[in-house]
């Protein structure tokens, strides 16, 4: 059974080198990698389809957030020479849910969200500073838990009609990522995407939901 599942995801599906301008630029994906690609892109598809027909788009202050650790993390990456499509499918994603957010005119921000931001901003510069490569991983999450606390307070007081069906490819990706190598991050944002599923069904949009039925 290992030995059908080294043949499978040991090596990488596609490996390459291109060049962004001047800089070199080298891309692997393995079989798990494009199985956390494809479930994420559906994810994104999912979400951007619920946030058309929803009533209660969520905050874009979480999504904003998620969008800046993202830029960075691809940003970072690629000054080391790497190209993470993983990254880069949970950037143009996030980006295009802010862009949908937006276009729906009604982006709030409020004085919690300029908080969750300052937090956010410190952990980013916090992640600069730190040399160890994994206490730099865990910086980084956890910016990316509190940047979630917008969604989460809007989800408890059913200000946001939020799809657990379209966060639950996002649970998949990240076990996907997991088994691909990313033990901490897979871990851990596959657990805080059980939270937001569990939040979502213990406390649903009720005007939503009664305009559904």
């Amino acid at each position: 059974m290992l030995d059908i599942y080294n043949a499978l995801f040991g090596r990488p599906l596609f490996e390459g080198m291109f060049m962004a301008g001047s800089l070199p630029l080298t891309v692997k994906l393995s079989a798990l990698g494009a199985l956390v690609v494809v479930v994420t892109a559906v994810g994104y598809v999912a979400l951007l389809y619920q946030m058309q027909r929803s009533t209660q788009p969520p905050p874009i202050s979480s999504w904003l957030l998620w969008l800046a650790l993202d830029a960075m993390l691809l940003l970072a990456a690629a000054g080391k020479g790497l190209l993470s499509i993983q990254m880069l499918t949970y950037t143009v994603g996030t980006a295009l849910m802010c862009l949908v957010i937006y276009s729906r005119g009604v982006v709030t921000w409020t004085k919690n969200d300029s908080y969750t931001a300052l937090c956010v901003a410190l952990s980013l510069a916090t992640w600069f500073l730190v040399a160890d490569k994994t206490v730099a991983q865990v910086i980084a999450l956890a910016g990316i838990t509190v940047a979630t606390w917008p969604l989460v307070s809007a989800i408890v007081a059913r200000d946001a009609d939020e799809s657990w069906f379209a966060w639950s490819f996002f649970v998949a990706g990240s076990a996907a990522a997991y088994l691909d190598g990313e033990q901490l991050s897979g871990a851990w944002c596959g657990a805080l995407q059980v939270v937001l599923i569990g939040l979502i069904i213990v406390f649903p949009n009720d005007n939503t939901a009664q305009a559904r039925t």
